[in-house]
């Protein structure tokens, strides 16, 4: 139902973004019936990096059980919430050593931990808009962002 929903209305967006939590469900099988292309955002912690193979065999099940339909190509990991720890670039090499093995292409740009995004959800406002907001972190998301559409063709 959303990929017929969203066939009919796609001429009219440049771009449509479905947003599925981390886990197998509905949506998520409804979303690689609709989309193009899978980004997977990962923060560098061993839950997060052991969630990758579940994700892939998810992938790989759709596929399996649904021939007709073209599956979503996986456009990228980007990392998110980096901060400069040691258990951080543990779960980082082992995300790395995953994506390399799968051939699951890793973004260049990462978009570090910063108060500014809980305390955006707090004022319901954009992070841009927050008191919290730096010109640092508004750089990086605007990094990730151009790395996005380029990867996407846009």
């Amino acid at each position: 139902m959303l990929k017929n929903y969203l066939d009919e209305v796609r001429s009219r967006y440049d771009l449509i973004i479905i947003d599925c939590p981390p886990t197998e469900s509905i949506l998520s099988r409804a979303a690689y019936h609709a989309a193009d292309y899978v980004f997977i955002p990962v923060k560098p912690e061993f839950l997060s990096s052991i969630g990758l193979p579940l994700l892939q065999r998810s992938m790989d099940e759709f596929s399996s059980e649904n021939p007709e339909a073209s599956a979503p190509e996986v456009g990228g990991i980007i990392f998110n919430d980096t901060i400069d720890k040691v258990e951080q670039g543990k779960s980082r090499r082992d995300v790395q050593g995953f994506a390399k093995r799968v051939g699951w292409p890793i973004f260049k740009h990462e978009i570090s931990h910063s108060e500014s995004y809980p305390a955006g959800a707090r004022q319901g406002k954009p992070i841009f808009m927050t008191d919290n907001a730096r010109w640092v972190k508004k750089d990086e998301l605007t990094r990730v962002g151009d790395e996005f559409l380029k990867e996407i063709g846009l």
